[in-house]
């Protein structure tokens, strides 16, 4: 869990950079900030329910309720395929093809 954490933590750093520096790809920084974020969150939760499960004090602990509200703010203003799709436009140049499956090598 340690990995997860430490890949968003660096997103959030990225974008609070953008933010200050008024980068051209800030709003592409912040999406993939909020994606990771929230991603993290929600699979750092599933773990600790699974962990807890496992010990048979699944309802002891808050897991639960921070489970739902990491599942909110993954769906909240815009879900992660709109802002997958934000990073893309960003990233990309403009009339590019998006491949719709990647081609094995």
């Amino acid at each position: 869990m340690h990995t997860p954490n430490s890949n968003s933590h660096g997103h959030l750093h990225i974008g609070r950079y953008s933010l200050q520096t008024v980068d051209n790809d800030c709003a592409a920084a912040c999406a993939a900030a909020k994606v990771a974020a929230t991603a993290t969150a929600v699979h750092t939760c599933e773990a600790t329910i699974q962990i807890t499960g496992g010990l048979g004090m699944t309802w002891d602990h808050t897991a639960h309720r921070l489970y739902k509200r990491a599942m909110f703010l993954q769906s909240y203003l815009a879900g992660e395929r709109r802002l997958y799709q934000d990073i893309a436009d960003a990233v990309l140049p403009r009339g590019a093809k998006y491949p719709r499956t990647i081609s094995p090598l």
